[in-house]
């Protein structure tokens, strides 16, 4: 009789200490599956590359012939892999890198992103190409116009026109969190910055009401002064901000710009590269503590 009533003892402790454990594990999944956005995620680094259609911006349709591919193919993997983002930007995409010695194309998509799980390419038109290459997945990828091309005009540049220039928005999660991610490339027309300042504030105008905000691209803004639209607004700005002036373009204009809002830039750096007629801008982001 006594064996039993210890069985009985036994067996309920054990079933206690099980639907204890259960309790445990169930709260432990809860924590995990809420988002947490007001504490410090582990850094992030985001680049920003007018890429120049591999003619260093010379000509939207040019690829590597064979007789030099094999070095400029090891050149761009190195200042790519080299940075090592967890997202990059790019402007002024080609879809053909070149042709190898043996006369086959070969796919940017293939040569230079390969590891990038996610990505996302835009149209081409004329020298306007806006792409996207993420570690992290690509939610709800689109690609729009600015409605301000639709009356704009370029006055002094023939060969382009204002409706080339587009923007791609994606939303990322980070820690759980969504954060609008966009690219774009600003109309550009020789020291006429009406059409660029006008999509600068369609694009504030538009996300005012998101609180995580990355915006990157070739701002083609040759008055620095147009940026401070984006300080105004509750941006913060890689280039022309608190860690100065680089200039991205071999011009000496700081064209090249990641803007954000509710993140923190930890660090910038330019890439000093003559692969294009512009360089890598480089920002490490995390969230604000």
């Amino acid at each position: 009789m006594t064996s039993r009533k210890s069985s009985i003892v036994v067996l309920w402790f054990l079933l206690l200490g099980s639907a204890v454990a259960c309790e445990n594990e169930k709260d432990d999944i809860n924590e995990e599956s809420e988002p947490i956005c007001n504490t410090v995620y582990n850094s992030f680094v985001v680049a920003q590359w007018n890429i120049g259609h591999f003619s260093g911006g010379a000509s939207p349709n040019s690829t590597i012939d064979g007789v030099s591919y094999e070095k400029k193919l090891k050149a761009f993997r190195s200042v790519i892999d080299g940075i090592s983002a967890n997202l990059f930007s790019v402007n002024e995409f080609s879809e053909v890198f070149g042709t190898d010695s043996k006369g086959t194309p070969q796919k940017t998509l293939d040569v230079l992103f390969s590891d990038y799980s996610y990505r996302f390419v835009g149209h081409q038109t004329r020298y306007s190409c806006n792409a996207l290459f993420s570690m992290q997945e690509l939610n709800n990828v689109t690609e729009s116009q600015y409605d301000c091309n639709q009356t704009a005009q370029i006055i002094k540049a023939n060969h382009i026109r204002a409706t080339d220039y587009y923007y791609i928005e994606s939303v990322i999660k980070i820690k759980g969190c969504p954060v609008k991610l966009v690219t774009t490339h600003l109309a550009f027309d020789y020291g006429n910055e009406v059409i660029a300042k006008s999509q600068i504030l369609e694009i504030i105008e538009r996300y005012k009401d998101d609180s995580l905000v990355i915006l990157c691209g070739d701002w083609n803004i040759m008055d620095v002064n147009n940026f401070d639209y984006f300080k105004a607004a509750g941006y913060q700005l890689a280039n022309h901000g608190v860690y100065g002036d680089y200039m991205t373009f071999s011009g000496g204009e700081v064209l090249d710009n990641i803007i954000v809002k509710g993140l923190n830039i930890q660090n910038v750096k330019m890439i000093e590269t003559s692969l294009s007629d512009h360089k890598p801008l480089v920002v490490t982001l995390t969230f604000p503590d």
